[in-house]
């Protein structure tokens, strides 16, 4: 029995993914590079990179200072000529960067064996861009939502949480953290159960602005 004519196969519609490589135009990016407690940032490091590798590879802080950026991409397409009429992606991200040092003891010495970047929050609020995220590129994506502010809003990040653990509790929409531009000292608060008033804490939020995307 001859099977349907179903038309062509399409892997990239058929996993919520945009082919790459793509191109995002307009966008916008506001970035902070935040005061923090180091000794808060090694205790993150050593629970999600150095115990979830049972210590057989040994990462350190390397600054007191975390990346934080928060980008609007309105317009985000193919570069290929013949997926350029299927539209365009809007999409909302922010995330915290974290500067490390994969160290190893030879003697009394400690030698830096690489350098690199631990990013414990990446969010976006399209679901192409969370799997193009993680399938194609290996970043920690995960759904939230991202508003850029400016001189007079804050710049704000949501997750989804649940606030107290029961077997009928809802998932809601928290805030994970809030970068206000001042100059007197400010928190930029993350509400996470595991470190909660330990994560980001900012001396003007303005720190450092990045040029557009």
């Amino acid at each position: 029995m001859r099977p349907p004519d179903l038309g062509p196969y399409d892997p990239h519609h058929r996993a919520g993914l945009f082919p790459h490589p793509i191109v995002a135009r307009e966008v916008r990016l506001d970035g902070f590079l935040v005061p923090c407690d180091p000794a808060a940032l090694q205790r993150r490091i050593d629970r999600d990179l150095n115990a979830a590798c049972d210590h057989a590879l040994h990462f350190r802080v390397v600054s007191h200072l975390a990346l934080v950026y928060c980008a609007d991409l309105p317009k985000v397409s193919h570069t290929d000529p013949a997926w350029k009429s299927r539209g365009t992606l809007p999409e909302k991200e922010s995330a915290v960067w974290i500067l490390v040092a994969q160290v190893r003891q030879r003697g009394p010495a400690t030698v830096v064996e690489r350098i690199g970047w631990y990013v414990p929050y990446m969010l976006v609020d399209s679901g192409q861009a969370l799997v193009a995220g993680r399938e194609l590129f290996g970043f920690p994506k995960e759904l939230g939502w991202t508003h850029l502010g400016d001189e007079h809003t804050p710049w704000t990040a949501e997750v989804e949480a649940v606030p107290h653990y029961h077997q009928d509790a809802e998932l809601v929409r928290r805030e994970l953290f809030r970068v206000t531009p001042t100059d007197q000292p400010i928190a930029a608060k993350p509400h996470n159960s595991c470190e909660k008033a330990e994560a980001l804490h900012a001396r003007d939020a303005r720190i450092e602005h990045f040029a557009n995307a």
